[in-house]
């Protein structure tokens, strides 16, 4: 439930309790709350939240409204939020988590402690785009565990290749064996103490971005129980409304949700 709706039942409720004429509508009153729906509404799996928000992209137009559509075509349920209370609330109701949040103060410790659970229950994790920076210092264990490295540093914008290394994987299924894409070349680098990875997708020397090294787009992280996908594309619509990006995109959910 967003704040602003939360805030406006407490006030109407608050307004209907003080004019009660006598305990029992009081009683009845609060019987009405307790009926009322809390939280998101979810229809059939696989149930995905996507969390966004933060600073240097436009959250609800791409990782909100564009991802939404790109998930709902292949049949999932889907809700977005921005909120920290909303994440904790949700995450135990749904199959899949896509996270692409950078927001200051978003990590609480209910936060860290409810996705760390999500995942020891096997559940699905995709880390896209603004949550693959090192947006959280004093949280090492989200980028050593669940993203198996971070990016603190990206090209100029511009296009570059992107080649899938791994043919055969659920991940790269019905994607070409190259696409060019225009946005911002992380530079994702591997965390040594961290989670192994396996590269599924990884672009091509770019100079004209800044750099002729390789980095890894997509790629799994192993992690004992979750299934895991990073996917460093995805700062603006030139990446959103790709059709490689949102196959990559529906994909990974399907994939780390354990759905066919």
């Amino acid at each position: 439930m967003k704040r602003g709706l939360f805030c406006a039942l407490l006030f109407s409720l608050c307004a209907t309790v003080l004019a009660a004429e006598s305990p029992r509508d009081v009683t009845k009153i609060a019987t009405n709350v307790a009926a009322m729906p809390i939280g998101f509404t979810w229809g059939p799996s696989p149930k995905v939240l996507l969390v966004g928000g933060g600073f240097a992209h436009d959250f609800k137009k791409l990782f909100d409204q564009a991802d939404t559509a790109t998930l709902k075509a292949v049949g999932c349920s889907v809700n977005y939020t921005e909120e920290a209370a909303d994440t904790v609330r949700e995450l135990p109701k749904v199959d899949a988590v896509v996270l692409s949040v950078n927001q200051s103060g978003w990590d609480l410790a209910a936060v860290r402690k409810a996705l760390f659970k999500f995942a020891d229950e096997g559940k699905g994790i995709v880390v896209l785009h603004p949550a693959v920076w090192f947006n959280y210092p004093t949280w090492p264990a989200f980028y050593l565990d669940l993203v198996g490295g971070s990016s603190r540093n990206h090209g100029q914008y511009g296009e570059f290749e992107v080649r899938v290394l791994n043919k055969s994987h659920p991940v790269t299924k019905n994607l070409p064996a190259s696409f060019l894409v225009t946005d911002e070349l992380y530079y994702f680098k591997p965390a040594p103490e961290g989670a192994m990875i396996e590269v599924l997708l990884q672009t091509s020397p770019a100079p004209k971005t800044g750099t002729r090294d390789e980095f890894p787009s997509a790629w799994i992280v192993k992690h004992p129980k979750a299934r895991i996908v990073g996917i460093a594309i995805g700062h603006d619509e030139n990446a959103h409304g790709l059709p490689a990006f949102q196959t990559l995109l529906q994909n990974a959910v399907k994939w780390v949700a354990r759905k066919p």
